[in-house]
């Protein structure tokens, strides 16, 4: 009847879904705590799934689904998440899911993943003594990962079915194929090392080596 409910206590709906707003009307909606006066912080809000009862029974707790809305043709929704930073009153956008699934932390985003910021960074923190890194795959199969080794002194390796190369924190390179090492040195030092099964070969057309 487009008169405002107060509710002093807990409200409960025990039955069908609730709907807000009126067709038709292309205001915005808000569900809002009430604003908080004087030096009191703002209130939390907790929007929760529905739990189940405990006791061994091995029962799943109810899914969180938010969603943007839907809409009609070339017509797209996006979903977007707002914080308060130090220095300003308010709320401005910090994160966004855009139309087309893209992931944007700190803008709209141009890729599946798209990080904005002055100076950006992505920390990977493993606990101690274990191997952050990351993966690259391909339908489902890993090709390549790349990782920190601490059993290796803390070197940057790369590997595919084994290490093929790795980055000493002193900037030296160290190339490896099977049993044979190439050893690139901070101050331009190569040396080559094999296992001395077969022959170790250094070609090049032409090919100079100068000392």
């Amino acid at each position: 009847n487009g008169q405002a409910l107060t509710v002093g206590g807990d409200l409960t709906v025990t039955g069908g879904d609730t709907t807000i707003g009126a067709a038709g009307n292309t205001t915005a909606t808000t569900i809002n705590v009430v604003t908080n006066t004087g030096t009191t912080a703002g209130k939390n809000l907790t929007i929760s799934a529905g739990s189940t009862t405990t006791g061994g029974n091995n029962i799943d707790g109810g899914d969180l689904v938010l969603s943007s809305g839907g809409g009609d043709g070339t017509g797209t929704s996006a979903m977007l998440f707002k914080t308060k930073v130090n220095g300003t009153d308010a709320a401005a956008e910090k994160m966004r899911v855009h139309t087309n699934g893209y992931v944007g932390i700190g803008g709209t985003p141009d890729t599946i993943l798209h990080v904005k910021a002055t100076d950006p960074r992505i920390r990977v923190e493993a606990t101690a003594g274990n191997h952050p890194g990351f993966e690259l795959s391909e339908a489902g199969t890993r090709k390549w990962v790349l990782y920190n080794d601490p059993d290796a002194s803390d070197n940057l390796r790369f590997k595919s079915s084994a290490d093929r190369f790795e980055i000493t924190q002193a900037g030296n390179l160290h190339v490896k194929a099977d049993s044979s090492v190439i050893n690139m040195g901070v101050g331009n030092d190569v040396t080559f090392t094999h296992d001395g099964t077969t022959g170790l070969t250094i070609a090049s057309t032409p090919m100079s080596l100068n000392s």
